[in-house]
């Protein structure tokens, strides 16, 4: 259930501050709060949108006119805190069992000797099944998050513009803009 408030920001601004609490179903000890100001969010999201460049083949669905519709914006979130909810009940359930091998773990480990210094000689067994645990949490954090753009566009298939879209339009993975950024100028590039 989400329950959103306005409270105002400051006496001189007219900005208010969306204060938003999720309750998880039959955990109601645990909260997620979090106080941000939904004017300033919008802004910057749009700020990065507007540096978006339409892929050939866009339907005209571009990450700016997805963050028009902030019920979308609500219902991404919600779905995320459901799976990072799902994620930490697996987890906390069955240790053992919530570190599943789904991704080689010898090529995890070889990425991870690969750093540009070569210092990282040693690494230690609980380390590789850690860090492949983490992959796995984001991949499917962010694919959850574009599967849902896709689905809000009437697709049923996955595309690159919706992962595009997906970073671009959550701070959660505002790291990732370089990474876009630079895919995007590959794909400018070269067509094929």
């Amino acid at each position: 259930e989400l329950f959103l408030t306005a409270h105002p920001s400051s006496t001189e601004s007219t900005i208010s501050t969306v204060d938003q609490t999720i309750e998880r179903p039959g955990h109601p000890d645990e909260l997620v709060h979090t106080d941000w100001d939904a004017e300033e969010q919008l802004d910057r999201c749009l700020e990065r949108c507007a540096d978006q460049v339409a892929m050939p083949g866009d339907d005209g669905l571009l990450a700016e006119q997805l963050l028009s519709d902030m019920a979308l914006h609500e219902t991404l979130d919600a779905r995320m805190q459901d799976y990072l909810s799902s994620m930490r009940e697996a987890i906390t359930l069955s240790p053992s069992g919530a570190i599943t091998n789904r991704l080689p773990l010898a090529r995890i480990k070889r990425i991870m000797k690969q750093d540009a210094n070569n210092s990282a000689r040693m690494i230690g067994a609980d380390a590789v099944p850690a860090v492949a645990l983490a992959c796995q949490l984001f991949m499917g954090a962010l694919t959850k998050r574009a599967w849902e753009l896709a689905r809000r566009a009437g697709r049923n298939t996955l595309q690159h513009k919706d992962l595009i879209s997906a970073i671009v339009t959550s701070e959660r993975f505002d790291f990732l803009i370089d990474v876009v950024d630079e895919f995007q100028s590959n794909q400018q590039a070269d067509p094929d």
